[in-house]
């Protein structure tokens, strides 16, 4: 994942995760899918309208859904992909 992406709903950001946590993390997506669990908080998200430019903004399809997810949910996403990809 790229340095400096919009923080999750948690307020963390990538670059965080790349210093201070990177083991923890691992320790704690393996434990996830192992007990095929997760904390309320890393299921969260928060779903933004962006408007679109030049549009009009009093109809609905002018609107861009924009949604943030906690950075360790991404990071594990991403892993779980990669690894189908891998295995294809």
């Amino acid at each position: 994942m790229g340095n400096n992406k919009s923080p999750g709903s948690d307020g963390i950001i990538v670059d965080f995760y790349k210093l201070f946590v990177n083991h923890y993390l691992i320790d704690l997506i393996h434990f996830s899918f192992e007990h095929g669990y997760l904390k309320d908080l890393q299921k969260q998200g928060v779903i933004s309208l962006i408007p679109k430019s030049g549009k009009d903004l009093e109809f609905l399809q002018n609107w861009g859904p924009v949604s943030l997810f906690n950075i360790d949910y991404k990071i594990a996403t991403k892993a779980i992909s990669l690894k189908k990809s891998y295995q294809s």
